[in-house]
């Protein structure tokens, strides 16, 4: 635990009033309060390299102008003993958004740069550690990076304009992979399931506005070489790869249907058990004095929430998930008198909030 100001995680949206980074080797958190009003964030991106490199960053955040104006990246080689703090650019101001570690060789780290004026961007390389830096310019915002999961020196970047780069180098060289791409819907291919390890599975827009599941090689994608395994749109952030499995859902005249792939082969509609639906409750009103309570039947127009995440624990196989503590299901089938139900949204496999697995499909929670 670090001492005063207290800090509040970046990721939260607040932050309290802080304290000016000490000099080289306090701790990161320690120093004088600012005389101009400031709020302290302290990232979220706190790293254990090995053997016991630790990597810190850290923001000033300036509440009046809604931005980040300083960050500040700390490193520990001798597991928090004591800091030090990196100087990228002497005598510039250098602001630090995020930081990523190749999972594959975490002596390899990345670090994402803006300058003031939000105009220039580059990116910081380290091969060993974070005890050195390059600097290299890239031509684009990054909003996010993605490694390749075996393959070190590979990496995907998502820009803010939605557009998708590729880099075989470690981030020196980058080359346009796909325009019109939906953000967190892009994959590296699954080791043991695709073949090719330099494809890719993207959600992408097309020019009359619907979104298409479609895969294509990092050194061979244009609108020629574009592969679409599903000859129909899919819903806007629906795709989802995980492992064997490729999800997403589809519709069309007002109906939704949900389909599943295992292991790359033919999509195929999931199937439900019949009268497995879920049960809608809802809100009790005031009745007049007197009146006999009677059972309020769920409401036909009751609306209930996509399904949203893949549960990794949960695949398309018998499996029993726990329900969450003091949670518990509902599962009745639908009388002959009951109106007729939404059409179910939770799919066996893909779990939403306030729901758990069963054996057979997502029930919500009562």
């Amino acid at each position: 635990a670090f001492p005063s100001p207290p800090l509040v995680p970046a990721s939260s949206g607040t932050g309290r009033r802080g304290a000016e980074a000490p000099a080289s080797g306090a701790c990161p958190c320690v120093g004088a309060a600012p005389a101009e009003p400031r709020n302290w964030l302290i990232s979220a991106f706190v790293s254990l390299l090995p053997p016991q490199v630790i990597l810190i960053l850290t923001k000033y955040y300036h509440a009046d102008m809604g931005k980040v104006l300083e960050s500040s990246l700390w490193r520990s080689s001798d597991f928090g003993t004591s800091y030090t703090k990196l100087t990228l650019q002497p005598g510039v101001t250098t602001v630090i958004d995020n930081f990523y570690i190749c999972p594959t060789n975490k002596r390899k780290v990345v670090l994402v740069s803006s300058s003031l004026s939000d105009r220039d961007q580059s990116l910081f390389l380290s091969t060993d550690e974070g005890a050195t830096f390059q600097k290299q310019l890239v031509p684009f915002s990054v909003e996010t990076l993605i490694f390749h999961p075996k393959e070190e020196d590979k990496v995907l970047a998502y820009s803010k304009e939605s557009t998708l780069y590729v880099s075989s180098d470690l981030g020196k060289r980058w080359t346009l992979l796909r325009e019109r791409v939906t953000k967190d819907h892009v994959f590296w291919a699954v080791s043991g399931v695709d073949t090719d390890p330099d494809l890719v599975h993207m959600e992408t827009q097309d020019l009359g506005g619907g979104f298409r599941y479609v895969t294509c090689r990092i050194h061979n994608c244009s609108d020629k070489t574009l592969t679409a395994l599903f000859p129909g749109h899919i819903d806007h952030s629906s795709l989802t790869v995980q492992d064997d499995y490729i999800f997403f859902k589809a519709t069309a005249t007002n109906r939704t249907k949900y389909y599943v792939s295992y292991r790359r082969n033919e999509f195929v509609p999931m199937k439900l058990p019949k009268y497995a639906l879920p049960q809608v409750r809802g809100v009790p009103r005031a009745r007049p004095r007197g009146q006999v309570p009677t059972r309020a039947a769920p409401s036909a127009s009751a609306t209930v929430p996509p399904a949203a995440t893949l549960l990794a624990r949960c695949p398309l196989r018998p499996h029993v998930r726990p329900a969450p503590s003091g949670l518990r299901a509902s599962f009745r089938p639908q009388g002959a008198g009951d109106p007729p139900h939404p059409s179910p949204p939770f799919i066996w496999g893909l779990q939403t909030r306030g729901s758990f697995c069963s054996t057979h499909l997502c029930i919500p929670a009562a």
